[in-house]
This record gives C-alpha cells, structure tokens and sequence, in this order.
C-alpha cells in the first residue's frame, strides 16, 4: 500500500514538473511571438518611414530653385548656359560631386542604363574643382554621356550637402519635378523611381504627359 502510495505520488510530482514545463515553453514560445511581432511592426514602421520621407522628398520642390543663366563647363573647357542645353520639353537630370561616393555614383549609373529613354534624356551635372578629375571618374563610372562641371552654389537645395547622388525631370521652364535622392541601400526604391521616370518618355524621347 505505501508502494502504491509512493508511485502515485512520484506520478503526480512528475505531471506537476510536466505541466509546469509545459506552461514555460508555451510562455516562452509566445514571447518569441510577441518579440517578432513587435520586430516587425518596427520594420514596417521604419519602412514606411522611409518611404513616406521619400516621397515628401519627392515632391518637394517648392525649395529648389534653378536658374537658366547658370555657367556650366563642358568636358572640353568651354563655357555655356544652361538655357542653352537642348532639349525638348524635359530632360532627366542626375545631380552628383567630387564629394559624393564613387562607388554609389558608379552603381546609380549602370541601374540608369538600363534604361534607354532615360540615356537619351539624361543631363549630367557634376561638381569637380579641377575637371580633369572629372573626365577621370566619368571613365572610371562607365558613363558615355557628356557631363557638366558646374558650381556648389549653382543649386540652392539641402540635397547639396548629401553624400549622395539625386536625380530630378527639369521642365521647359526650368522647374523641377520629382526630385529623388539615390539609396545606396534601398534598390528596389529606386529602381521604382527609375522605372517610373522612363515610362513618362515615350518612344520619341518627349514626356507623356504624366507629369
């Protein structure tokens, strides 16, 4: 009898130790669940962050001014006005310095040949203090389209003092439209922008409309 006595005892010990394994593993298991959750809703979080600041950045462009009479140097030392650049009713301008990263100018530019009515479109604007540094890196980006040398304070925008390249639409009257700057770490966003960008060309190199 005190056998019996004994094993139920020990039987309930270990359904007690059971239960109460149990009740930890499911209490951890749903602070794992719990801690993922909240891990992803901070992801989204900073995801849509982004993305909302990069569309405020977008259409932002209250800020930026450009003016027509601006000097720029071209690759043989000439000088001439950016009114003077022709183009049709829009022009897709990418925006970079001697300051910027290199290999993030180098990246942007194979993601824009991709595609052609954004080559065929494309005003490159640089800031280098000696030119011949300029035409270094341009072989050294891969990039055949000219490029211009122009002054720090020929733009008047806070994307200026950025590390990055941006990009915007420059129209007829010397307005600018979606203004984006490159994400080095974000390259589905861009290629978007890019995407975006190209389909507003049609087949004759003129914007459709859709700006």
């Amino acid at each position: 009898m005190k056998i019996r006595k004994h094993i139920l005892t020990i039987l309930l010990f270990v359904t007690i130790i059971l239960l109460q394994a149990n009740s930890m593993l499911l209490k951890n298991k749903q602070s794992v669940l719990e801690l993922n959750f909240r891990n992803k809703v901070t992801q989204d979080s900073i995801d849509i962050s982004e993305l909302s600041g990069r569309i405020s950045l977008m259409y932002r462009n209250d800020e930026f001014e450009v003016n027509k009479e601006s000097i720029l140097t071209k690759e043989d030392g000439n000088s001439i006005r950016l009114k003077d650049i022709a183009f049709d009713t829009h022009i897709f301008v990418v925006r970079f310095s001697e300051f910027s990263c290199m290999n993030c100018i180098t990246s942007e530019m194979k993601k824009i040949a991709q595609y052609e009515q954004l080559n065929k479109n494309m005003l490159c604007l640089a800031t280098y203090s000696q030119l011949h540094d300029l035409l270094i890196n341009k072989k050294i980006m891969g990039l055949s389209n000219p490029v211009y040398n122009i002054p720090f304070e020929t733009f008047k925008n806070s994307m200026e003092k950025k590390r990055m390249p941006y990009y915007f639409i420059l129209d007829k009257d010397y307005q600018v439209r979606h203004l984006f700057v490159a994400e080095p770490n974000n390259h589905e966003l861009t290629n978007k922008y890019l995407s975006f960008i190209a389909s507003l060309f049609d087949s004759n190199n003129s914007i459709t409309g859709r700006l």
